[in-house]
């Protein structure tokens, strides 16, 4: 008889959690992970529904402002994910609720997850602890940092992780950030309009002039170990427009107090919808490239 996790087993740290989970779900088979097979694993169900019409309205008084994305009910052993979601953001959505679920320290019956508590930005712990171990569970453990660290980290093996692994480019070449052994970066870039500057204290003010270049003002970094401890962990500012409309190049830095590092570091470039993704390099770190095995 297979075993069923249940919340609650304290002596199980995280990462055996995902280990046993995806083991027992026979995922260690398969290139990317079928979250079908996890829920069935665990005996839960999943919904697709499309929230800006069918969202309990007496949930509502437990959201911000941000969007409700993801939905778990411990007792009816149900997920519900927003039906206007792309593929694998409902893909990490379904993980992350099963995050919830698996997670000792999780007491909730209920819990509501917009895309803010999805997202690398949340500072709330349980929203970190879920999306740390769906992480765990879509890159399948220590099997993604030993792909990643056959090579150098560049924009191509973000692509070609992300398909084999079904994951967003966003959430790939953050975990390559993570695992490197190499030091790197990876910044994400939101679109504004107008010319490359820090980004404003105050709410933004849209331009009023439509023939203003483009820029992309950094949303939020993650740095490799070895990348903070030689260099710095954050960077503030914009791209500048001229690098990002070509796919790579080198730059001077800013850190968040303003100081430029007087290092050439070098940038590749990767589009997510109307962001920008970097990942950024020590310009001499240039090693010999190999391509990502089939």
């Amino acid at each position: 008889m297979t075993p069923t996790l249940h919340p609650g087993h304290l002596e199980i740290q995280p990462h055996e959690i995902a280990r046993t989970v995806l083991s027992e779900s026979g995922q260690f088979e398969r290139d990317a992970v079928n979250p079908a097979q996890i829920l069935a694993y665990l005996k839960l169900h999943h919904l697709s529904v499309d929230f800006a019409r069918e969202f309990p309205a007496e949930l509502r008084h437990r959201m911000s402002a941000a969007q409700p994305r993801a939905i778990l009910s411990v007792a009816d052993r149900i997920i519900a994910t927003d039906s206007t979601l792309a593929d694998t953001h409902t893909r990490f959505a379904v993980l992350h609720e099963i995050a919830h679920y698996l997670l000792p320290q999780h007491r909730h019956t209920l819990y509501v997850c917009d895309d803010l508590g999805m997202s690398a930005r949340t500072r709330v712990t349980i929203e970190q602890e879920a999306n740390s171990l769906a992480h765990e569970l879509l890159f399948q453990g220590d099997r993604f940092s030993i792909e990643a660290n056959d090579r150098p980290p560049t924009a191509a093996i973000v692509t070609a992780l992300a398909q084999r692994y079904r994951a967003s480019l966003e959430a790939t070449a953050s975990r390559i950030a993570q695992k490197s052994i190499t030091p790197c970066m990876m910044v994400m870039f939101t679109q504004g309009h107008g010319p490359a500057a820090a980004p404003p204290q105050g709410p933004s003010t849209p331009s009023l002039d439509p023939d203003a270049p483009p820029s992309w003002t950094v949303r939020y970094c993650v740095p490799s170990p070895a990348f903070a401890m030689r260099h710095f962990s954050r960077i503030s500012g914009s791209l500048s427009p001229a690098l990002a409309v070509s796919t790579s190049g080198e730059i001077d830095l800013p850190t968040t107090t303003g100081a430029q590092t007087h290092q050439r570091f070098r940038c590749e470039l990767l589009r997510s919808g109307d962001d920008l993704i970097a990942l950024i390099m020590p310009a001499e770190s240039r090693r010999q490239r190999s391509p990502l095995p089939p």
